[in-house]
């Protein structure tokens, strides 16, 4: 079923362009033709074609998409991120001037759609790894999720602002209390990232600052099996099931369950236990 023509002599406001139908006779279609023919041949005589090649709107709002998203760039453009969009990936050949002019007038945005430098994150993150904390225990410090988390850590180029800011908040949060992680803390090892406390929050954005080198300042295996403890006991008293526990933490689940069971029966590590038998 096709879809019913407009009105006769308003077809301007279904295509953008005509307000008549091609091979009309209907004298609201005539009428409608002179006119923009009229408006045509005056425009050609001004130096003003009503439309022009899209090329270089397109260029330009490609670049600009670099640094600002879509909907920040409508926003300042007063039209809709899918007009700009079907410009943008060449949907368009050819475009009115007055839309030209203002796409070759859009700046870079500043809110929280801009995309930048994604190093101070990346450090961040890997510093968190470094001191035991997962990417779970990340995720909801920070209220980004996983799947953006784990490329920023892997070395992204860049991040929107709005992660940036939600990512050093959670590292704020995070980097007094270490977490009981083995698996995360042996990758930062292996890695050689820092911990939180071998940065400067005045370098840890610059990008060309020095990765500062890796000292003895790092928990011992026996605080680390301390800190893993009281997550496990933080976790399971939240009603985290243990297989999830496991994952976070990065121990077996039966390594859990036994952690589980000296907890509620009052025992402390079976090392320290093995340790003040022998002493």
């Amino acid at each position: 079923m096709t879809r019913p023509l407009p009105p006769h002599g308003t077809y301007a406001r279904a295509n953008g362009s005509r307000g008549y139908r091609d091979g009309c006779t209907c004298e609201p279609c005539l009428a409608e033709r002179r006119r923009y023919k009229k408006r045509d041949r005056i425009r050609r005589q001004l130096g003003q074609p009503g439309h022009v090649d899209a090329a270089a709107a397109r260029d330009r709002l490609l670049l600009l998409n670099q640094t600002t998203g879509w909907n920040d760039l409508a926003a300042e453009f007063g039209g809709s991120a899918a007009n700009l969009r079907d410009i943008a990936f060449g949907r368009r050949a050819r475009i009115k001037r007055t839309t030209h002019d203002r796409i070759m007038t859009l700046r870079p945005g500043v809110s929280g759609g801009q995309y930048i430098d994604a190093t101070g994150s990346t450090r961040r993150l890997r510093a968190l790894q470094a001191i035991g904390h997962t990417t779970y225990a990340i995720a909801q410090a920070t209220n980004v999720s996983r799947s953006l988390l784990i490329p920023i850590l892997d070395g992204r180029a860049t991040v929107r602002r709005t992660v940036a800011d939600r990512i050093t908040a959670g590292y704020r949060t995070l980097a007094d209390a270490p977490g009981g992680a083995t698996r995360a803390i042996n990758r930062a090892r292996a890695e050689g990232w820092p911990p939180p406390a071998a940065w400067d929050d005045d370098t840890i954005d610059d990008p060309i600052a020095p990765i500062p080198a890796l000292t003895d300042d790092e928990p011992s295996r026996e605080e680390l099996a301390a800190y893993r403890r009281i997550e496990i006991e933080h976790l399971s008293s939240c009603a985290v099931p243990v297989h999830e526990i496991a994952d976070r933490i990065g121990l077996a689940v039966g390594s859990v369950e036994g952690i589980l069971r000296q907890l509620r029966n009052g025992q402390t590590n079976s090392r320290d236990t093995n340790k003040e038998a022998a002493a």
